[in-house]
This record gives structure tokens, sequence and C-alpha cells, in this order.
């Protein structure tokens, strides 16, 4: 056994503890969904926008059926329609 084997098993020990703490010490973001102040609602709007353009893509690339494509786009805009009428709410108010 070479001398290094000890020093070399001590790292990735604590490689590998560091590891499984490690996310008790990351900060977590939270769902955007829920939440309906003004900025959550314009990052959730722009991250649907966002989506459309991949559905997009992903249909003219051919990874999607006609009726999927449709299906999809229809759900992402009325979430988008959804969160437009709340963020109007929330200018009148």
């Amino acid at each position: 056994m070479s001398p290094m084997a000890p020093v070399l098993a001590l790292i990735l020990f604590l490689a590998l503890v560091w590891f499984v703490i490690s996310p008790l010490f990351t900060p977590q973001l939270e769902p955007l969904v829920e939440d309906d102040d003004r900025e959550s609602l314009q990052i959730r709007k722009r991250a649907l926008y966002r989506q459309i353009k991949e559905l997009e893509m992903d249909y003219e690339i051919g990874n999607l059926s006609p009726e999927d494509f449709q299906q999809a786009r229809q759900d992402l805009k009325n979430e988008v329609a959804a969160i437009m009428t709340k963020l109007k709410g929330i200018r009148q108010a």
C-alpha cells in the first residue's frame, strides 16, 4: 500500500460528505406558479413564451405530431392568458 492511499481515501471521503450535505446549504428557489406578485408573474409569462418557441421548434423539426403540437400550444397560451389577466388585475388594483 502506497503512502498516498490514505490521503486519497480521505480526500474522496470528504468529497462524498460535501456532495451529500451541500444541498442543505444551498438556497432553494421558490415556486413561481402559486405566487401572485407582479415580478413572479412576469417571469412566469416570459418562461411560457420561451416554452412556446421551443415547442414550435420541436414541431418544425418533426418531434411532435400536429395534434400534440396544437394541444400543447393551446395549453401554454391558456396559461399565458391567465397570467395576463392576473397582471391586469394587479395593475388596476
